[in-house]
């Protein structure tokens, strides 16, 4: 769920997007998205931003009527990163998508070979870092062009949001078995800048199969 301004607005399985009374409960409206939201909520001013199992991005304004909607080729889980007058999001269609916001259109898409891209991005310093599946790799963009200013593999499927300070990156990893890359749990530190690896704590027994949470952000 999102809370802007006492009011809770949280996507469902049933298609809607709902927004209730923080302090009630109360419902004040239900958009009816036509497909089931997974997605997180993003808001800039009066906009909500979010996505659907259908591959739709929408645009609402936050008293429910609907600005803008697109699609990507699969479905959208992550929450969107509103930046520089984009919608920046990962898509079970294997691609990382900047949408313009208006009028909607691409302005670059990004391949993450046979990997759905779950991870949520995250913004620091102007710079984008976004995780991968099964492509086992965590990426720094540009998000002006989609630049990849570098790409590091982390040994397991990145599906969490990564956790940045002014150094570094933290990313949980997720083992699978069998796979055509092999994938292994635990958690990583990256240098912000290069994306060199700093550290890696493999997972231990009995939880060395999956790190699945995203990274909460340290202190520094």
């Amino acid at each position: 769920p999102l809370v802007r301004d006492g009011i809770v607005y949280a996507g469902s399985t049933d298609g809607g997007l709902y927004a209730f009374d923080a302090r009630t409960g109360a419902r004040r409206w239900r958009f009816a998205a036509g497909a089931p939201i997974h997605s997180g909520i993003a808001a800039d001013g009066d906009q909500l931003v979010f996505g659907t199992m259908d591959g739709a991005l929408i645009t609402l304004h936050r008293d429910g009527h609907q600005i803008a909607r697109t699609k990507a080729g699969g479905a959208i889980v992550t929450t969107p990163l509103l930046v520089a007058g984009r919608a920046i999001v990962g898509a079970r269609d294997y691609q990382l998508h900047a949408f313009d916001r208006n009028p909607g259109t691409v302005a670059w898409r990004d391949s993450y070979w046979f990997s759905w891209v779950e991870s949520s991005p995250q913004l620091r310093d102007g710079v984008v870092y976004v995780g991968g599946s099964d492509f086992r790799r965590v990426t720094a963009f540009a998000p002006a062009d989609g630049r990849a200013l570098w790409s590091t593999d982390v040994r397991g499927l990145a599906w969490g949001a990564p956790a940045l300070t002014e150094n570094r990156v933290f990313v949980g990893t997720v083992a699978q078995r069998p796979a055509l890359l092999a994938h292994e749990a635990g958690l990583v530190a990256l240098d912000r800048r290069t994306g060199a690896v700093l550290w890696r704590q493999p997972a231990q027994p009995p939880s060395a199969d999956a790190v699945t949470a995203s990274a909460s952000k340290p202190g520094r």
